[in-house]
């Protein structure tokens, strides 16, 4: 395992993190391809990172990714329902408190 995670502050934007164990991305519709086609390829070769959650915002989704053995085995798990619980090893939420107060477009999901 890699060293402790800091806050790495940077001129003129917001601080990064310097190796997180974590990562959450929450997309939309305009970012959904580059976040899964692009960036979760980067956050998987990341030595510290054990667990990725992409959220969707239009839909209730939650995606989970684990870590395995090594950056080439991760473990998937998909959450879709507001009665389903979210685990992230020892730690649950419900998906009724990730999406509390998201107000979906039903336009949406009625097409």
């Amino acid at each position: 395992m890699s060293e402790e995670s800091q806050l790495l502050p940077r001129k003129g934007q917001e601080s990064g993190i310097t190796n997180p164990y974590l990562l959450v991305e929450v997309h939309s519709d305009s970012t959904y391809r580059e976040d899964m086609h692009v960036k979760l390829r980067c956050y998987k070769q990341l030595e510290s990172v054990q667990y990725i959650i992409y959220i969707e915002q239009g839909v209730h989704f939650v995606s989970i990714y684990t870590k395995q053995q090594d950056s080439r085995h991760w473990l998937n798990e998909d959450y879709d329902t507001l009665d389903m619980a979210v685990s992230i090893g020892e730690f649950t939420i419900s998906m009724k408190d990730i999406y509390h107060k998201v107000v979906m477009d039903t336009r949406a999901t009625n097409a």
